[in-house]
């Protein structure tokens, strides 16, 4: 029962914070949200998970 409870608890977090990325990304200046400003923040974080595989 324990699993099922962190399972939801996990989905529930997911849900929110893609309604929080979509709720940030209407309001940010278009200057923020160019291709390359989106790149370089998937390299910055590609570059902060890769040590902790």
């Amino acid at each position: 029962m324990q699993a099922i409870r962190s399972s939801a608890v996990v989905l529930l977090l997911l849900i929110a914070s893609v309604a929080l990325g979509m709720f940030v990304k209407a309001r940010l200046p278009e200057r923020q949200r160019t291709r390359e400003t989106i790149e370089l923040v998937g390299l910055v974080i590609t570059m902060l998970v890769t040590p902790l595989c």
